[in-house]
């Protein structure tokens, strides 16, 4: 395989990397305000807020099942709506909501990548509607958790999950001389062990001592 010395690539992560969100649960809360889904958007609430004991039941089935059920029930209050307003929504969201929620140490080296003509590739497991609004936005390729769509409608479940799984999609991109991982996930760990340069998202003081063995520079918010 040739190596390039000029090409360089420059990898991130979304939530809680780039953006102090869950970007997933921000949009579906976000999409059910402006298609005016008062139901759906209590539903929503009762399965994501801490005052609800859904919440924490969810929270127990996730550790026995591995599973992540916040997600999966969420996702089935999008179903039936169409891919392109989803899409479409998801580039307003962006502009209305997560321009605001940068973290900044993180989007600052991501806009230096982006000056030093670096590749940016986000690989998130946020679903498909946000990452591509946000790829837009700031001009990165992406791959993410895709939902599964029947005829062009949401189907109200999860196609591919990315989580865990972004070092295998890391292999599509070669002749780098140089790549740079930059994210808050412990599932990402193989991910960083395929970087030269690894940035690791501290967003909590014993957040640490997970990374223990792990060489990487650390960015405590």
């Amino acid at each position: 395989m040739k190596i390039d010395p000029n090409k360089r690539l420059f990898v991130a992560d979304i939530c809680n990397t780039l953006f102090n969100i869950n970007t997933t649960f921000g949009f579906i809360d976000f999409y059910l305000k402006q298609r005016k889904s008062y139901v759906r958007s209590v539903a929503f609430r009762f399965l994501v807020a801490k005052w609800s004991p859904l919440f924490y039941i969810l929270i127990i089935a996730n550790k026995l099942s591995g599973k992540d059920w916040h997600k999966k029930m969420a996702l089935r209050l999008l179903k039936g709506e169409a891919k392109s307003d989803l899409y479409q929504e998801a580039e307003k969201f962006y502009t209305n909501k997560l321009c605001h929620l940068q973290i900044e140490p993180c989007y600052r080296l991501l806009e230096q990548a982006q000056q030093n003509g670096e590749k940016i590739v986000l690989l998130s497991s946020s679903i498909d509607p946000v990452v591509y609004g946000i790829s837009k936005a700031i001009g990165a390729e992406y791959s993410s958790t895709e939902i599964a769509y029947d005829k062009e409608r949401c189907a109200g479940f999860v196609l591919r999950e990315l989580s865990g799984n972004k070092d295998k999609i890391l292999s599509d991109f070669s002749g780098f001389s140089s790549i740079t991982v930059m994210t808050d996930n412990f599932s990402d760990k193989r991910l960083l062990e395929k970087a030269h340069i690894r940035y690791v998202v501290l967003n909590h003081p014993g957040d640490r001592k997970k990374w223990r063995g792990l060489e990487a520079n650390f960015i405590e918010l």
